[in-house]
């Protein structure tokens, strides 16, 4: 069974009548389709502009709000939203006021009934279209129309950022301790954040086998650490940098184009540092050599054994993409008790223009450490990203993240502009 965060029983006013659900899905369907009337435009993406997408976007509040929410709009809390942004290569800080967005966490038990907001992805996936829908919509109002913009620049705009870290949200009153393994806790508001930003940039989605039995179905992730039981929580090691489930290596048409670490808890040493490095960036910085040779020649995972070796995923080029918008491909594989791995290449240049990007980019990044009311927004296609290694405490204080994909039907980085993705809304979890 569920266990919901203390404080979720402490309920505000009862919603009005006039409150909306805001979905529009056929229960019978596993896919979460938001708005469904976007499904005609499969075939035509080239309707799917930024202006038409901006404008969805801006009449939703409209489209779904009733005469007391726009009331409460107006109110002084609403109007006196901000936000502070500042800029690197890698990472757009933007950060809120908690006391302002406190409104979120009052509104959320005006939006959620404890049995609307007890979904599972797997089981009943109309629940979880709602709790998304409302999400967004709450997400929609209390973030700074700032903030929101650079939100919706993430996946759209080359010049953009290729992360944004967004600070001063509001969570849940009472967060429980860590766990020691992935549970069925629910943080009801701090997954509202998550699911309300994702929907901003797109669809959430999970894959099958990351934790799809719990209490989310999978939709959304727990991060935290698990010493001994292998793969990217294992505290001691240092995560090297890399892209999430990258199709050139795996193959695999499930590449996410983003992903939101939302933190419920920061290390309390800051020892676990998030890196995040721009693909354009590292390239600019590179020698022209360097460049070329990644780009001339594939890259190979190879996995080292005892007694033998043999190859892992597809050969890859490090370095893809257009001049203007470059895409930078590490690949990481965590420690493994059977084998260690390498990237080797049939160009000697070409391996050595590899370990020496490898090396910039991990001097290059910014090192981001998430603590409590942060979520780091990632784009996937556009940097890499890491994590240092750090000393756990392991009781229940120790760092915790919620963790979701996104997908937005856009196409994908550095293809050229005439050759788009369709726009399908994918399944809620899908095969990694």
């Amino acid at each position: 069974m569920a266990v919901l965060s203390p404080k979720f029983c402490q309920r505000g006013p009862e919603p009005s009548a006039t409150t909306h659900s805001c979905s529009i899905a056929d229960s019978t369907h596993l896919k979460v389709t938001l708005f469904g009337g976007l499904e005609s435009w499969a075939g035509q993406p080239e309707a799917w502009t930024a202006v038409g997408r901006l404008a969805i976007v801006s009449f939703v509040p409209l489209l779904f709000g009733s005469s007391e929410d726009k009331r409460k709009s107006r109110s002084s809390r609403t109007c006196r939203k901000s936000a502070k942004v500042e800029r690197t290569a890698n990472v757009q800080r933007i950060r809120l006021d908690e006391e302002e967005t406190i409104g979120f966490r009052e509104d959320f038990f005006q939006v959620f009934e404890e049995k609307d907001f007890l979904w599972n992805a797997l089981k009943d996936p109309l629940c979880t279209e709602k709790a998304v829908a409302r999400s967004f919509k709450l997400v929609m109002k209390w973030l700074p129309e700032e903030a929101l913009f650079q939100v919706l620049r993430l996946f759209v705009d080359a010049r953009a950022a290729p992360a944004i870290l967004i600070s001063g949200l509001a969570l849940d009153s009472d967060i429980p301790p860590t766990p020691a393994l992935p549970g069925d806790f629910r943080l009801p508001v701090s997954e509202a954040w998550l699911l309300g930003l994702a929907r901003c940039l797109g669809v959430p989605y999970g894959m099958l086998g990351f934790y799809s039995d719990n209490a989310r179905g999978g939709l959304i992730r727990d991060l935290s650490p698990k010493p001994g039981l292998g793969g990217i929580n294992q505290p001691h090691i240092d995560l090297g940098l890399h892209r999430d489930v990258p199709a050139c290596v795996s193959g695999a048409a499930n590449e996410p184009e983003g992903f939101i670490l939302l933190a419920l808890r920061g290390d309390p040493q800051h020892g676990a540092l998030t890196r995040i490095c721009s693909s354009q960036h590292l390239v600019a910085c590179l020698e022209p050599w360097q460049v070329r040779a990644l780009r001339r020649s594939p890259v190979q995972t190879q996995c080292v054994r005892t007694d033998s070796l043999s190859p892992y995923g597809k050969p890859f080029y490090a370095i893809a993409g257009s001049e203007e918008d470059p895409r930078v491909t590490f690949f990481y594989i965590p420690d493994h008790q059977d084998f260690s791995y390498r990237i080797v290449s049939d160009d000697a240049e070409t391996e050595a223009a590899y370990q020496h990007a490898l090396n910039m980019a991990t001097d290059l990044a910014d090192k981001v450490d998430l603590q409590a009311g942060d979520a780091l927004l990632i784009n996937n296609a556009r940097c890499n990203h890491g994590r240092t290694a750090f000393e756990p405490q392991l009781d229940g204080s120790d760092r915790w993240l919620l963790k979701t994909f996104v997908t937005s039907g856009w196409r994908q980085v550095g293809a050229p502009v005439s050759s788009k993705r369709p726009l399908v809304w994918p399944n809620l979890l899908v095969k990694p």
